[in-house]
């Protein structure tokens, strides 16, 4: 019997069983993050389409398949995405009780072969240091229900350090004001799947790029006091019930930088989180703080959302340079 219980037809086990075997399922399907599922998915597709066009057996595949698979893909797509492909395979395997034909010797020499010949570097949208998130804030409409909301959602993504799914997930539950400001309770997040959650403390600041102000006149002004804190619009400029997508952040944050001249290309849902980092660093607050507030387990991780735009303060060229 396949150990893949989404397989499984409730129709060939006892009766008994049926009712936890389907909660068993939904228990399986929710181990992997729904936009995993949904990349699996189509990663897994990808290779069975080759595998039939190439006549080679996909479930199970041995690894001179695989290793041909991502040589032939390596055209095409970038190492990150090799990556990737693999680990869709190697799940279907594993939840196919079959072994991980990703760990042959073959597949191994070859994405390492790959990732040496094209780099692995990734190419990260530029971050939305405090300047720009203060231009961006500015150029919001300061009497209108969208221009609140883009307001909250920049200066609390930017404050906080949220990934654009932590902000659309955020319940009114989820807040905890007092005479600081609020506590964020982040339910879960792509490094806390399994929902043990984490808290986020935005404390009240003087100015008009206090993150937690900003989130409160939002919340009063579109009289939201439980349900999805950030919501779109209907036709008649109401909010919604629902919450927006994590889509629907990153546009946002470019239609903010278009607005107060900035090239919206190069930000998207992340240049929030990013900034954070890259400004914590700049202005030398110790990692652990920085760490605390984006949820990041190692410094190593960290040094990956570091994108200080000026490179010159990361140089001892100019220093060497200079008479003692």
């Amino acid at each position: 019997m396949s150990t893949d219980l989404t397989r499984i037809d409730s129709k060939s086990v006892p009766a008994e069983l049926a009712e936890p075997l389907e909660k068993a399922k939904d228990f399986v399907r929710d181990s992997v993050p729904e936009n995993t599922r949904r990349a699996y998915a189509t990663d897994w597709a990808l290779f069975s389409e080759w595998c039939r066009q190439k006549r080679v057996q996909n479930l199970p595949a041995d690894g001179t398949t695989i290793a041909a698979f991502i040589a032939d893909e390596s055209a095409r797509s970038k190492p990150s995405t090799l990556r990737r492909r693999l680990a869709a395979i190697r799940k279907m395997h594993q939840v196919s009780g079959h072994p991980n034909p990703c760990e042959a010797p073959a597949v191994k020499s070859t994405i390492k072969g790959i990732e040496r010949q094209y780099g692995i570097a990734q190419e990260g949208k530029a971050p939305a240091t405090l300047v720009k998130v203060e231009a961006m804030v500015n150029a919001c409409a300061p009497n209108t229900l969208e221009g609140l909301r883009s307001r909250a959602i920049l200066l609390v993504g930017f404050a906080g350090a949220f990934r654009r799914s932590e902000l659309v997930a955020l319940d009114c539950a989820d807040l905890k004001w007092s005479a600081e400001g609020v506590i964020v309770t982040v339910r879960r997040s792509k490094t806390d799947q399994r929902g043990a959650g984490t808290i986020k403390a935005i404390p009240y600041i003087n100015g008009g790029l206090c993150a937690a102000t900003a989130l409160k006149v939002w919340l009063n002004a579109a009289r939201i006091d439980s349900g999805p804190v950030f919501r779109g619009f209907n036709r008649i400029g109401k909010p919604k019930p629902t919450p927006l997508s994590d889509h629907a952040i990153a546009i946002i944050i470019k239609n903010a930088a278009s607005r107060c001249g900035l090239d919206p290309s190069v930000f998207s849902g992340h240049s929030l989180r990013a900034g954070h980092v890259t400004e914590a660093r700049s202005r030398g607050i110790a990692d652990a703080s920085t760490m605390s507030t984006t949820g990041h387990k190692r410094v190593e991780t960290l040094d990956g959302y570091d994108r200080r735009e000026n490179a010159f303060q990361k140089t001892s060229a100019g220093d060497v340079l200079r008479p003692r």
